[in-house]
């Protein structure tokens, strides 16, 4: 995109503006206050999904650090996974 292109997309970005506030104010504010509404809705919303997707991700680090753990109790018994009683006492630990 040229510069000149550019420059006459703000001009006429702003003479809109213009045109918008002074021949059509009443439908502009009308439809500026639902413009605000819904993006704070969306973001609200977007905000809910964010949260969700946080707490998705402790649970999975949570689970890579215990995997690790029962790693590391499996190499230090120099022997393969036992079962329950071995659960057991990791689960103490």
């Amino acid at each position: 995109m040229s510069h000149m292109h550019r420059e006459s997309c703000g001009v006429q970005g702003i003479k809109i503006r213009r045109h918008y506030s002074t021949r059509h104010a009443e439908d502009y504010t009308k439809y500026q206050e639902m413009r605000e509404r819904t993006g704070r809705q969306l973001k609200k919303c977007l905000l809910r999904q964010q949260d969700l997707f946080k707490e998705a991700n402790k649970e999975k680090k949570a689970a890579v650090e215990a995997s690790y753990v029962v790693s590391e109790m499996i190499a230090k018994a120099g022997k393969p996974f036992q079962g329950s009683k071995f659960i057991k006492r990791g689960l103490l630990e």
